[in-house]
């Protein structure tokens, strides 16, 4: 996708994250905001506080329990062969999330 060819005719997805009216938890829009959650998270859990905060998840603070700051989706029972962006993506692709982190890539 192409932002550049998008940007007279639609606003910034960044804008559309942060001013999204539907988001389920504003406070989360931010990577940092997100990873601090993890405060708890116990370091023999399979997967990484890093990769998941990047992927819109939020630390629950039970086992190995995420939601999504953007469209709540919760998902739990992680492997070690789990990609967190990729799980994300398989249970809700339409979520404002991946528009924008693929944008910057």
């Amino acid at each position: 996708m192409n932002l550049q060819k998008f940007s007279n005719d639609f606003p910034s997805l960044v804008y559309l994250v942060r001013n999204n009216s539907y988001l389920v938890h504003s406070d989360f829009t931010t990577f940092l905001s997100r990873l601090k959650t993890y405060n708890s998270f116990a370091p023999t859990l399979c997967q990484n506080k890093y990769s998941l905060s990047e992927a819109g998840f939020k630390y629950s603070g039970t086992a190995d329990i995420v939601e999504c700051f953007c469209c709540g989706l919760v998902l739990q029972k992680w492997t070690k062969d789990d990609i967190p962006f990729v799980e994300h993506a398989k249970w809700n692709p339409n979520v404002y999330l991946f528009y924008f982190v693929r944008s910057k890539s």
